[in-house]
């Protein structure tokens, strides 16, 4: 795909015609998943106000439900903000968050907020999307104190394995269908994470097998679910390099 194609994908609307849930139904997990990591965030902010970025999230549950858990637990007020390439998400993202401050559909390698302006970026399941990671990370780092990630690791042993038999045809569907342009395993994302100044502060895998073993239908995702189960149990690295699984990685974006 060209890097005008990769952008219309966006910008017309084209992945929420495909993925008309913008997978909601995945979120309760994630938020889940995402509190630990909060909380470390929460433990290095004294701030009762924190202003919180939500870039490519979606449909806006997790932004609205992370808001609602940082009040009621830790008591934090959030100040909303939220970007991305669509104009249609950010007006689904919108509805959702009645009190969000500014919505912009944009990008996220060239934003209009001050330095250090935002407490907390949110990247769920966002950088295996953008074009030019490096400057999506340095506009990360100028803008932001924090910054979370959750991305699929596709830099796999099935993965290559997959698309060894089918010539190519398994990654080009992944980038075709749901638009995964950049694959990670655990050691290039912390790499890509931390960019010229950041450093990884908690960092863990979400063991997705269970999940997708409750809610993925059909005879091979039960028996490569069924496997992950186990083999998370035993060596929980080694069956996110040999399957897949994603990774959460909290980072402060200044070393100092």
């Amino acid at each position: 795909m060209s890097s005008e194609s990769i952008e219309a994908f966006y910008t017309t609307d084209e992945y929420i015609k495909g993925h008309p849930t913008l997978h909601e139904e995945d979120s309760a997990w994630k938020i889940e998943k995402m509190k630990p990591f909060i909380d470390a965030f929460i433990k290095r902010t004294p701030k009762k106000e924190v202003c919180i970025l939500d870039v490519g999230g979606g449909a806006g549950i997790i932004l609205k439900n992370i808001a609602k858990y940082l009040q009621e637990t830790h008591d934090k007020k959030v100040i909303k903000y939220c970007l991305d390439l669509s104009p249609g998400m950010v007006e689904i993202q919108t509805k959702n968050n009645q009190d969000i401050i500014k919505a912009i559909a944009g990008d996220i390698r060239e934003t209009p907020f001050s330095d250090k302006e935002i407490d907390l970026v949110l990247m769920i399941d966002v950088l295996e999307h953008v074009q030019e990671p490096d400057k999506v990370i340095k506009e990360i780092e100028r803008i932001a104190t924090c910054a979370l990630y959750k991305v699929p690791l596709e830099d796999t042993v099935y993965y290559k394995l997959m698309d060894r038999l089918t010539k190519g045809n398994f990654r080009k569907r992944l980038i075709e269908y749901v638009g995964h342009i950049n694959v990670y395993n655990q050691q290039s994302l912390k790499k890509e994470v931390e960019g010229d100044k950041g450093i990884v502060i908690k960092e863990g895998l979400t063991n997705v097998y269970p999940y997708l073993l409750k809610t993925e239908k059909g005879l091979f995702s039960k028996v490569f679910n069924s496997i992950g189960v186990v083999l998370y149990k035993v060596a929980p690295k080694l069956s996110a390099k040999l399957l897949s699984d994603y990774a959460l990685m909290l980072v402060k974006t200044d070393k100092v």
